[in-house]
Formats: structure tokens, C-alpha cells, sequence
């Protein structure tokens, strides 16, 4: 009888844990303009390295990215007019805290749009920065 109970001591201890390793954990966060500091409204923010597995921004740039595994990830966040930012690497855990993704208004270094013969002004470098 006694190692009966030991048995399903053991096999319910392994069962907590299997669970626990299974758990999924939201990501949520914040983008927002680097200069205004104002919410970039419907940005899209995935996760590097795994493009299917991402969210967009509501009205006040929030953001939740549901059933992410825990480990470490760094998150992308893009949106017309501003330039692509890349958090630092952080780890997603249950005690994982809310993000804040800061975005630079502007097209990416290089990148013109031309209307005609119509050429943009060039600024000086390190303005939009």
C-alpha cells in the first residue's frame, strides 16, 4: 500500500511539472514615437525570428502577443513613416513585465519615395535620429 502512494506521489509531482513546462505566457507592451513619446497606433510587433507569431498595435499602441513559450526573445516593431526598432533581448517568464518599443519617425536611412522629378531635401546626418 505504501508504495502504491509512493507511485502516485511520484506520478502527480511529474504531472506538475510537464504542466508547468507547458505553460504559454502573454507578451504585452507599448509602441510609441521616440521624440512626441505618443502611441504609434496599429504597428505590428513580432517576434525575431518566428514572423508568423506576432500582433498589431491597437488605437493606443498597446499591444498583446498571446502563448509565447518561455525563453529569451527580442520583439520588432514596424509601422509606414517610421523606421523599424528591435527590443534588447529579455526573457518571458510568468513574471514577465509589459514592454515598451520606442519607434523614429522617418524613412529608413537610404529609403526615398519620388514623386516625378520632385527629390526629397537631404538632411544632415544624424537629424532624424
Amino acid at each position: 500500500m505504501g508504495k502504491i502512494r509512493l507511485y502516485v506521489i511520484i506520478a502527480l509531482c511529474w504531472a506538475g511539472i510537464a504542466q508547468a513546462a507547458a505553460e504559454n505566457y502573454p507578451i504585452r507592451g507599448r509602441v510609441i514615437d521616440r521624440i512626441a513619446r505618443t502611441p504609434v497606433a496599429y504597428a505590428s510587433v513580432v517576434i525575431v525570428g518566428q514572423g508568423d507569431k506576432g500582433a498589431s498595435a491597437d488605437a493606443e499602441g498597446n499591444f498583446v502577443i498571446e502563448n509565447v513559450k518561455p525563453g529569451i526573445y527580442r520583439l520588432e516593431a514596424s509601422m509606414l513613416g517610421y523606421t523599424s526598432a528591435v527590443t534588447p533581448e529579455y526573457i518571458v517568464s510568468a513574471a514577465t513585465l509589459p514592454r515598451k518599443i520606442v519607434c523614429r519617425a522617418g524613412f529608413p536611412d537610404g529609403l526615398w519615395i519620388t514623386v516625378g522629378d520632385y527629390q526629397p531635401p537631404r538632411f544632415p546626418e544624424g537629424y532624424l535620429q
